[in-house]
């Protein structure tokens, strides 16, 4: 189900992920990797995500949506959170791509499956 206004959806990931950063930089900060390290990985990750969502919906739909970008741009933030201070950035890049797949098969073909909304 779209939401109301497409535009508000994108300046609302736009204005969490902002926020966002300091959350995940910060957290790095007080690890073993710095924050400058953490801000990469949480870039790599929310590239990642918020790609591979909409490439799901173009192979599967036939067109991307800017909707699939923002879920993923969001799973993406949800999934690198726990593991940013920790992960290399390659390891950032798979996590995205976990990020991008994982979410989306459960909103569109497991919803189906069983029915739930």
């Amino acid at each position: 189900m779209p939401p109301h206004s497409m535009v508000l959806c994108m300046v609302g990931t736009g204005m969490l992920a902002v926020g966002w950063y300091g959350f995940n930089a910060g957290y790095g900060g007080r690890r073993r990797r710095g924050c400058g390290q953490c801000l990469h990985h949480h870039h790599s990750r929310d590239r990642v995500a918020s790609f591979v969502w909409p490439m799901m919906e173009w192979i599967f739909r036939g067109k991307p949506s800017i909707l699939g970008f923002c879920s993923g741009a969001v799973a993406g933030l949800v999934v690198i959170t726990p593991a940013c201070g920790f992960v290399t950035a390659n390891g950032a890049v798979i996590i995205g791509l976990a990020a991008g797949l994982v979410p989306w098969f459960f909103c569109y073909k497991v919803k189906g499956w069983f029915g739930y909304d």
